[in-house]
């Protein structure tokens, strides 16, 4: 059954991408515009990781992870009554 059922989302997956013709094919963006409403300056990132965008995501999930309360912080909700 889970053959079955591969084989068809594969072809599945085979007629979506082929049903375009006028596909247009984008370079690969690392979206470090995206850190700076993170506190993480995209410009900074670039600059520090020489330009790498991996290193830039890298080193961003890093510092998420050993300073999470300062990544997602809980905003004090206003009381009702």
């Amino acid at each position: 059954m889970v053959e079955l059922y591969a084989r068809w989302i594969d072809r599945w997956e085979r007629d979506l991408a082929t049903r375009d013709t006028n596909r247009v094919v984008r370079p690969f963006e690392w979206g470090l515009d995206w850190l700076d409403d993170a506190g993480f300056p995209s410009s900074a990132a670039k600059a520090e990781a020489g330009g790498d965008g991996a290193a830039s995501v890298s080193r961003f999930v890093a510092e998420a992870l050993s300073d999470s309360d300062r990544f997602y912080p809980m905003r004090r909700l206003a009381t009702t009554g």
